[in-house]
């Protein structure tokens, strides 16, 4: 791997793409960090949130920057709220739905890699457009 620079990513510049109703900033990719990690402010509307899944490759954490969400890790179902941090470790089968009110979450892969999947799916996203006008999308 080649070594990373240092990052400087300024208030409102991050890369922002609509991943269905999520709004993620992508705020360092695979590509800046050297491929060490990867970290994401995704903002969710209420009752959203992904269907089971793995990362086989990455350890995935989340700091819940404003908000209550509900995770689920493997049989456990963490409920986490402002200022809580969850990680989940690769290999392990997981989700989360967010409460009653917006979220807010930072969200990071280690080793990176596994956000090149929601940047190839996502919309480059107007950060002024409002949540109620995002993309749908398959």
């Amino acid at each position: 791997m080649c070594q990373a620079l240092a990052l400087h990513v300024k208030a409102g510049s991050a890369r922002a793409y609509w991943v269905r109703e999520h709004l993620f900033r992508f705020l360092a990719t695979a590509e800046d960090t050297g491929g060490s990690y990867s970290l994401m402010e995704i903002e969710s509307p209420p009752g959203s949130g992904p269907g089971l899944h793995v990362h086989e490759e990455a350890e995935e954490s989340f700091y819940v920057l404003d908000g209550d969400v509900t995770f689920q890790i493997g049989s456990e179902r963490p409920a986490a709220s402002t200022g809580d941090f969850i990680h989940i470790p690769r290999g392990t089968l997981h989700r989360f739905e967010v409460g009653l009110r917006p979220a807010r979450l930072l969200a990071s892969y280690a080793p990176a890699g596994d956000e090149l999947p929601l940047l190839e799916l996502g919309v480059p996203a107007d950060v002024d457009q409002p949540a109620s006008a995002t993309m749908d999308l398959p």
